[in-house]
């Protein structure tokens, strides 16, 4: 008589070996901090205008978007040096997707507008040519990295696929609704909101069960689940600023 197999309970997840290349270091503050400071620069260029409320905004909100700056310059150079991956955990491919959005935008409108006045010199238009032409090329390889993380994390939660797999649809499903809104008038303006919040709250669930389960995370994913989160703060720090500042 054969008896039914007996139901093995879920495991959380332990770390992989070896671990201790991804252990924050001292190099990783280093960089973390230039970062830290490209995240400033874009924020509030030098030219820009000065609001006290703003300025502070983009100062308190600069680390975040710091880790996620050096996490793309981490996976550069690992890639370059062949000395392995860099994104082997969600919150690793957070940052990369949050890190080349950034810098792309960034990089491409400081571009724009310093080319759209007139330089002292040839060499100063140059330089503020290649930052336009690379924003566009990290721009493009946000896409690819927004797909590469959808299919490389198979052996990973249920939460944490279907968060990768949203982001794809919020932005596929934000672009169709703005279309709409074009078409149609602002009376669709409350759509724009569903899929976000979707997606936070995928995001949220993910990073609960990860505590609950008390699986194993390195402390760049805990930096991209921090920068992650971030993004709805700011805008709500921004409105803030915008509707009290004076």
């Amino acid at each position: 008589m054969n008896e039914p197999a007996p139901k093995i309970s879920p495991l959380p997840r332990l770390p992989p070996e070896p671990i201790y290349s991804k252990r924050l270091r001292i190099a990783d503050l280093l960089l973390i901090t230039l970062g830290t400071a490209i995240a400033i620069w874009i924020l509030q260029p030098p030219r820009g205008p000065r609001h006290i409320g703003f300025v502070t905004v983009s100062v308190v909100m600069a680390p975040l978007y710091g880790c996620a700056v050096a996490a793309v310059l981490v996976s550069a150079f690992r890639m370059f040096t062949n000395t392995g991956t860099f994104a082997t955990e969600p919150g690793h491919w957070l940052l990369l997707i949050l890190g080349t959005i950034f810098l792309g935008i960034g990089l491409l409108i400081s571009g724009a507008l310093h080319l759209s006045v007139e330089l002292p010199s040839e060499v100063a238009r140059g330089g503020y040519a290649i930052l336009f032409l690379l924003g566009i090329a990290l721009l493009m390889t946000s896409v690819f990295v927004i797909a590469l993380a959808t299919g490389t994390n198979e052996d990973e939660t249920v939460y944490w696929k279907f968060v990768l797999r949203m982001i794809v649809w919020a932005l596929v499903l934000e672009f169709v609704i703005w279309l709409l809104l074009v078409a149609r008038g602002p009376e669709l303006l409350l759509l724009v909101l569903g899929p976000p919040l979707v997606l936070m709250a995928a995001f949220v669930a993910a990073a609960v069960n990860d505590l609950r389960q008390r699986n194993y995370r390195d402390f760049w994913h805990w930096l991209g689940v921090a920068a992650f989160a971030g993004l709805p703060i700011h805008v709500v720090l921004l409105i803030i600023a915008a509707l009290f500042g004076g």
